[in-house]
């Protein structure tokens, strides 16, 4: 009867390789645990995305069970979001979901207690996953286990899986409509006298000019060479190279400031860069000289991106073409405007019916502020548009456009009244300026020095010396001007 005894208790060793519980009865019942997608067709989890996943748990044969075991789902910290309870799909089988994101320094446990497992058919529950933006590369290999416990944590069976990460591109943003889209970087740039040729119409030599523009997260066009920008997801982890062919006439210059790190290659004019993204935006960023012979206008520059392998390879099948322009154009410097300060009009003309302007200089291109330029003036002219008497003027100056030694210079001057038959006269030396404090002041409807009515085709404030403009803004200095017109 002892030979009978040890002879069954060696069957049940020997067909019961994976132990169950205690309660649990019958020979050749085996603990399986299965790790895969919830679709079975699915093939690659996309990087940034809430992805569905799957553990399927189930006693083989027809008899055994086990009350209170668990699963645990490990998932990387350097490559998953951290999880919740929530992102484990809710069934009558399952007594609590816990997550333990603390404990190990390496894995987010995810803790699945079953109320009860009993052979036959598996019991199957589905829970989210998110791979880290920019943490994982595509086509890599991200691997998740599960193991299956008792009630007192002894290990069943465990089970792991490696699923394909898949990311997004990185490129020019564009519409798919079957052409490049250039796109325009900001709204321009408006060049001036020291940034062109005599002719204003070439860049001057030394100009030099900053470049910057957007690479954005995106899926690949059908029909063209840029992407569809996408915020959240599909951020890959690789380096984006970005390579943009420079105008033919440019002159690149590595000490610029902006151009560390960037790579020039005179074999097809191009600068390349390596860089590593903080979000699903970034902007490349250099400075140009566009050098002897370009026309000022609108300047294209083609660019090409890839990421890059860990071998530093470019990754050809990430590879996107686009385009990018900046577009400058010339105005001058210094601005002049006429100013009609007091309206006397009437039909017959009356005597006593004068006229007040101010033509006024400064140095002005535009509503934006720009900090640290200058230029210079030394006429300031007007010309009536009908027959007029000159019956008085003055200067006026506005406070803080320019330093000590340029409102010397202002007072050195010479008015000249000039006629009919160009001939000129002086009608004062050193005219004496007012200053005022702000625009308004500017336009005010007064006249600092009063003459005898004189007919004169043209007067012209003439200064014995340049005179620098130091501050940005139209209205610098005035020539005030009385007239009536002629009878």
């Amino acid at each position: 009867m002892t030979g009978v005894l040890s002879f069954i208790l060696a069957l049940i060793i020997t067909f019961t390789s994976v132990p169950i519980d205690a309660h649990a009865t019958g020979i050749g019942s085996q603990v399986t645990t299965k790790i895969g997608y919830s679709v079975s067709s699915q093939t690659t989890s996309l990087i940034g995305k809430q992805e569905s996943y799957s553990i399927q748990t189930g006693i083989s044969g027809t008899v055994g069970s086990y009350t209170l075991p668990y699963s645990i789902i490990y998932l990387s910290k350097d490559k998953f979001e951290e999880p919740s309870a929530a992102d484990v799909s809710t069934a009558n089988f399952i007594q609590g979901v816990t997550v333990d994101n603390t404990s190990d320094a390496q894995y987010y446990k995810i803790k699945v207690t079953y109320r009860q497992l009993t052979a036959g058919p598996p019991v199957t529950f589905p829970f989210r996953a998110v791979l880290k933006n920019l943490n994982v590369a595509g086509g890599e290999q991200v691997n998740i286990k599960t193991t299956f416990h008792d009630k007192d944590g002894v290990e069943i069976v465990n089970d792991n899986k490696n699923f394909t990460a898949a990311g997004y591109v990185a490129g020019i943003e564009g519409n798919d409509n079957s052409q490049t889209n250039p796109r325009q970087m900001g709204y321009g740039e408006t060049i001036v006298d020291a940034d062109v040729d005599s002719t204003h119409t070439k860049f001057s030599p030394n100009y030099q000019n900053d470049i910057t523009f957007s690479i954005m997260n995106g899926k690949k066009n059908a029909t063209n060479g840029e992407v569809r920008v996408v915020y959240s997801e599909g951020l890959d982890k690789r380096p984006v190279r970005v390579t943009v062919t420079l105008p033919s006439t440019s002159v690149w210059d590595a000490s610029l400031p902006n151009n560390a790190g960037w790579t020039y290659n005179s074999a097809d004019n191009t600068i390349t860069k390596d860089f590593t993204r903080t979000g699903y935006e970034f902007r490349p960023l250099f400075t140009i000289k566009y050098g002897t012979g370009t026309t000022v206008g609108r300047q294209t520059f083609p660019v090409k991106t890839a990421l890059v392998n860990t071998d530093g390879s470019a990754d050809s099948t990430t590879e996107r073409n686009g385009s990018v322009f900046k577009d400058y154009s010339y105005v001058r410097k210094l601005k002049g405007n006429k100013y009609h300060l007091r309206y006397n009009y009437a039909v017959p003309v009356k005597e006593e019916y004068k006229h007040a302007y101010l033509i006024t200089a400064g140095q002005y291109w535009g509503t934006t502020v720009v900090q640290n330029t200058t230029t210079t003036l030394n006429t300031i002219i007007d010309e009536p548009w009908s027959p007029s008497l000159f019956t008085g003027y003055g200067i006026r100056v506005q406070n803080g456009y320019f330093d000590a030694a340029n409102l010397a210079l202002i007072t050195q001057n010479k008015l000249i009244g000039v006629n009919d038959d160009g001939s000129e006269e002086v009608i004062q030396t050193n005219v004496p300026y007012e200053v005022v404090n702000n625009d308004a002041a500017m336009t005010t409807d007064s006249i600092p020095i009063a003459m005898t009515p004189k007919h004169y085709k043209s007067v012209r404030l003439e200064f014995d010396n340049e005179v620098t403009i130091s501050k940005y803004g139209e209205k610098a200095i005035g020539l005030v001007v009385e007239t009536k017109l002629t009878p």
